[in-house]
């Protein structure tokens, strides 16, 4: 399920979390999981439409949508607002609200593909040099400064907030002392601050529900009745492979393995070491790294003032306690800190008989730049070893925006030496291929936020 926070319905969501690569990604993973009960003979001999009603119940998606109650949940009051005098901030009161909904309101922060007409982003109205460029010095005026500023509440003016185990759909609403002033004498105060921007996102999520509607009642039996059939097929050639084909036999030589001294050394070979073929982690066990990693993750995020202050060595430490209490292998102490950042796994803890290579990797670190990027991953592919290989780049990240910082790492990646294409998605964090010195590389990007609002508005005073 999606974990974005900030920056729905705008323009940003529109550009980088298509509805349809989610819902695709939800239809994948359902199929992965929910066949894992059923025995190989039940998957290629139940009919292909049962197993196909039942892996649609479970993927299908409670389509969100806006109800008409709103609440308030809190009141702030900022001194940072421009205003047109020169020099001069103004105060602005930020009103937040929740707004009712039913549904799962965790897709809202997706972009529907097909949005139909009057389906804007919030932010629309500003231009793309605006949305992207800093204000420079030279064109800098009290009106474009005031601009950017709104531009810039807009990346957070809806957002999910959790409440417990659940999120809720909510709004902060600006509002200037005279609009106070107008409040104090008017009826359609209600109307005029909140509606509005109700109204506004209105399109956007009907857009969004008809979509997940289709994605429902014709994607999912589609692409299910395709993945069982080609399954079945499959299982039914292995099946007959493995129950028709006889090829008698007499005898079965068994080869031997000799190992000789190499010199006269008076010691006795008590290892022979082998060419093993491919050294790899499993996709099922890189996966439950990876969400054992997002589970870590979201504790982390959820005490920022904490983890802020800590090195990264210390967050290494912390993975590593969390890796070691979940997963199993731990009694073997598959995972580790190693060095600085790296935890790792080696091969002989994957399975017996194979050496010691390295076939997985995690490095963390603190964001520090895109400049930084290349070096970081230099840094943890000469940890890795084996022919094909998993690894884990996990970013803290203490800014505030930590979308662009997603932005500005992945382009990075994509100009490094290697890189061959983006490979999907695991928990919400990108997968991407690379290719260094005969290895193949199958790279996460994680992203942690430790950005702790309060330390920095400190640092500001």
């Amino acid at each position: 399920m999606p974990t974005f926070e900030n920056n729905l319905f705008t323009r940003f969501s529109r550009e980088n979390r298509p509805l349809s690569l989610a819902l695709n990604q939800q239809a994948e993973e359902c199929l992965r999981i929910h066949l894992v009960p059923f025995s190989e003979d039940e998957k290629r001999t139940l009919p292909v439409a049962d197993l196909v009603a039942e892996l649609v119940g479970k993927a299908a998606v409670e389509p969100p949508a806006l109800g008409e109650g709103i609440r308030l949940l809190g009141r702030t009051t900022e001194t940072s607002r421009p205003t047109l005098e020169r020099g001069v901030k103004g105060l602005v009161h930020v009103f937040t609200f929740a707004v009712e909904t039913a549904g799962d309101v965790g897709w809202l922060v997706y972009w529907p593909d097909l949005a139909a007409h009057g389906a804007d982003p919030v932010d629309a109205g500003f231009s793309d040099e605006e949305v992207y460029e800093q204000l420079q010095s030279d064109s800098w005026t009290p009106e474009a400064a005031l601009r950017k500023w709104e531009l810039g509440r807009l990346a957070s003016r809806w957002f999910l907030r959790s409440d417990g185990e659940a999120r809720m759909l909510s709004v902060r609403v600006d509002v200037t002392p005279q609009d106070l002033l107008q409040a104090a004498d008017s009826d359609e105060i209600r109307s005029r601050v909140v509606h509005v921007w109700i109204e506004a996102i209105r399109p956007v999520v009907d857009a969004i529900a008809a979509q997940i509607r289709e994605f429902n009642e014709q994607i999912l039996p589609a692409f299910y009745t395709e993945q069982i059939t080609a399954l079945q097929r499959n299982l039914r050639g292995i099946h007959r492979i493995s129950t028709e084909v006889e090829i008698p036999f007499s005898h079965l030589s068994q080869p031997e393995l000799s190992v000789e001294p190499a010199g006269d050394t008076g010691a006795q070979p008590t290892v022979l070491d082998v060419a093993l073929g491919d050294h790899r982690l499993s996709r099922a066990s890189f996966e439950d790294v990876v969400r054992t990693i997002r589970v870590w993750g979201s504790g982390v995020e959820r005490y920022p003032r904490s983890y802020s202050k800590f090195t990264e060595d210390m967050l290494s430490d912390t993975l590593c306690v969390m890796l070691n209490a979940a997963l199993p292998g731990a009694d073997r102490e598959v995972y580790r800190k190693a060095g600085k950042t790296d935890v790792s796994v080696r091969a002989d803890s994957v399975d017996d008989g194979l050496g010691p290579e390295t076939v997985f990797v995690c490095e963390n670190k603190i964001w520090g730049g895109k400049a930084e990027v290349p070096d970081n991953l230099d840094q943890l592919c000469g940890y890795l070893d084996a022919r094909d290989t998993k690894a884990v780049l996990l970013y803290c990240v203490r800014n505030k925006d930590v979308d662009r910082t997603r932005l500005d790492a992945l382009s990075a990646l994509r100009e490094v030496d290697g890189f061959v294409r983006e490979a999907g998605q695991i928990s919400g964090w990108p997968l991407l291929r690379v290719e260094r010195d005969g290895r193949g590389i199958d790279l996460l990007v994680a992203f942690v936020h430790t950005y702790d609002k309060k330390a920095d508005e400190a640092n500001r005073d």
